[in-house]
């Protein structure tokens, strides 16, 4: 069982978001759940005034956070760097888009979701 939760954490690559509730909060960063109940930490020096920022946290609070690394079976979080280029989220399927295909993929995505729209609304017309 313990091998199997390894496996999982292992999927948890640096650049993911995630969106996890805090479980914790310490002198030491606040402790945040994430995916499949694993616990990261949002060290206190992601934030620019600790002692004042981190108050406005509750145990409980949903937050989106980005992960920073995975090693020795720790998860280093962030809620400051969530929109840094630089920390590339491999599971978002717009990650790896060049700039230049961008568009045409939100367009295409665009009519897709209008054409799923016309299709429900007609449905429930006919009822």
């Amino acid at each position: 069982m313990a091998q199997k939760a390894v496996a999982n954490l292992a999927n948890i690559s640096v650049g993911s978001r995630f969106y996890g509730r805090i479980n914790n909060i310490t002198a030491l960063g606040i402790f945040v759940t994430i995916d499949r109940g694993h616990s990261g930490l949002v060290h206190r020096s992601d934030f620019t005034d600790w002692p004042n920022d981190h108050e406005r946290y509750q145990i409980g609070d949903e937050v989106r956070v980005v992960v920073l690394s995975n090693e020795n079976n720790r998860i280093g979080l962030s809620l400051s760097r969530l929109d840094d280029p630089a920390l590339v989220d491999t599971t978002n399927i717009f990650s790896l888009t060049a700039p230049e295909e961008f568009e045409a993929i939100l367009s295409q995505t665009l009519d897709e979701a209008n054409q799923t729209i016309k299709q429900l609304e007609e449905q429930n017309n006919g009822r």
